[in-house]
């Protein structure tokens, strides 16, 4: 007997699902954020940082919310791993902290 369940991050099969993209583009492009090694991670530990990531993704949270659909919101840390935060000058304890404050980023627009 087969008792394998597939685990999706979406919703179910036929809801419509918006996805955020392109963080970093439009921190660098649109608010002329310098990204050291085009990590965004670290701007959760400032409050003008925090204010830029919180408005990114209330605008994926608001479109989803105007069509009815669900949201996935990646957390800005493609960068928060432990070789590139060795070269942005973070040890792990303090990546660990970034990583945690960046989840809680996203999870604050989830409770709007």
């Amino acid at each position: 007997m087969n008792t394998h369940r597939l685990r999706t991050p979406w919703p179910s099969t036929d809801t419509v699902v918006v996805t955020d993209a392109g963080l970093e583009t439009w921190l660098v492009f649109d608010h002329d954020v310098d990204l050291p090694a085009f990590a965004a991670y670290p701007l959760v530990a400032e409050a003008v940082g925090r204010a830029l990531l919180l408005e990114y993704y209330g605008y994926y949270a608001d479109i989803a919310q105007s069509i009815a659909a669900a949201v996935v919101l990646e957390a800005p840390t493609w960068r928060a791993n432990p070789d590139w935060a060795a070269t942005l000058g973070h040890d792990r304890a303090q990546l660990a902290e970034f990583i945690a404050a960046s989840v809680a980023v996203v999870d604050e627009v989830r409770g709007s």
